[in-house]
């Protein structure tokens, strides 16, 4: 008799601890889906601020490049009247600053003269203005190019310090997970041991 309400025990034992461990599976499984689940969507909320910055980053550059583009597009056409331009100032310049030897009675007019050197120092004068302006605007622009730069640096730098602490953070929540399962289980076999436990001391009692 005893031996058959030991064999009772111990089948509603196993049953117990079978049950047990079913609900811990499913336990185990409904937490790591979840856990799954959130990392998606902090990946695809992550995703999502990439996407954004740099659509900010290429509005930026898009406003920094808009009033260049109307200068550029139209360069095309000034190029060779300024490049000739250029070339029949230098000619004229050249031309103006020629020593002429006066022999033979040749005279120069002095007034005619000092008018052309005048013209000539205004217009390097004008060229030098011009010169220092575009190079103010290329400064300018460049710096804020520098700036740009410097930025989408730090972006990629931030960008790939964010992918090490999620590989971080992902390896922290599968031990997390681990941890917790483990939990369940010495939980579940603490009570499945004080469950054990009872009938022990009552056959005890009952042999006595």
């Amino acid at each position: 008799m005893l031996a058959a309400r030991l064999l009772q025990w111990r089948f509603a034992n196993a049953r117990m601890e079978k049950a047990m461990a079913r609900a811990t599976a499913a336990a185990e499984n409904k937490l790591f889906y979840t856990w799954l689940r959130v990392a998606e969507l902090r990946n695809i909320q992550a995703a999502k601020r990439i996407v954004a910055q740099r659509r900010r980053q290429k509005l930026k550059l898009a406003r920094l490049l808009r009033p260049q583009l109307s200068l550029l597009a139209s360069w095309d056409s000034l190029a060779k009247p300024h490049a000739d331009a250029v070339d029949d100032l230098g000619a004229v310049l050249a031309a103006a600053c020629t020593a002429l030897p006066l022999a033979d009675g040749a005279q120069g007019d002095m007034e005619s003269l000092h008018e052309a050197m005048f013209a000539c120092v205004g217009t390097v004068n004008d060229i030098e203005a011009n010169a220092d302006m575009f190079f103010a605007t290329a400064g300018v622009t460049s710096s804020t190019l520098e700036e740009l730069s410097t930025t989408i640096k730090q972006e990629v730098e931030g960008l790939q310090e964010a992918m090490k602490l999620a590989r971080i953070v992902t390896s922290l929540q599968v031990q997390e997970v681990s941890l917790r399962a483990n939990l369940i289980q010495i939980q579940a076999k603490q009570k499945v041991d004080m469950g054990a436990s009872v009938p022990a001391i009552a056959t005890s009692g009952w042999c006595f």
